[in-house]
């Protein structure tokens, strides 16, 4: 491929990713209107119907080949996973008359207005027990 159609090429990948194309997308519109090979998704679906690994019966197998597959596929990066866990129940100690206060997770939520703790503080609720007023000051996360 010569340097002006390869600019021209480039130019117009860009000009398609502007107009909204994923990158991919506009690099395959590009190689398709010049004639070429598509270096992303399926090229050649005959390929496909005609690859062995279609006839595994395990789907797993086989989606492990299409992901590689230099026709249908492309290799796939791994994600990150967290797993946050979310509380269950809260406990707050009364600074008054030292009872312990528990409360679902839900129901504390509902008592301070939002569930960003981050807002927690300065939060007013009334002790059950003496009845007096108590302050949210800090959240110990265990």
């Amino acid at each position: 491929m010569d340097k002006k159609v390869l600019e021209r090429a480039v130019t117009k990948t860009v000009e398609y990713y502007f107009e909204g194309l994923s990158f991919k997308d506009a690099i395959n519109k590009v190689l398709e209107e010049m004639g070429e090979k598509r270096m992303f998704g399926v090229h050649d679906k005959t390929i496909c119907e005609d690859c062995h690994y279609m006839k595994i019966s395990n789907g797993l197998l086989r989606l492990r080949h299409c992901k590689r597959c230099g026709n249908c596929g492309e290799k796939m990066l791994p994600a990150t996973v967290r797993v946050i866990k979310t509380p269950t129940k809260t406990q707050i100690d009364c600074p008054h008359c030292d009872e312990e206060i528990m409360a679902s997770y839900e129901e504390f939520i509902k008592a301070m207005g939002c569930e960003y703790s981050g807002d927690w503080e300065g939060r007013v609720i009334q002790c059950p027990r003496c009845e007096k007023e108590i302050e949210i000051d800090d959240v110990e996360w265990d």
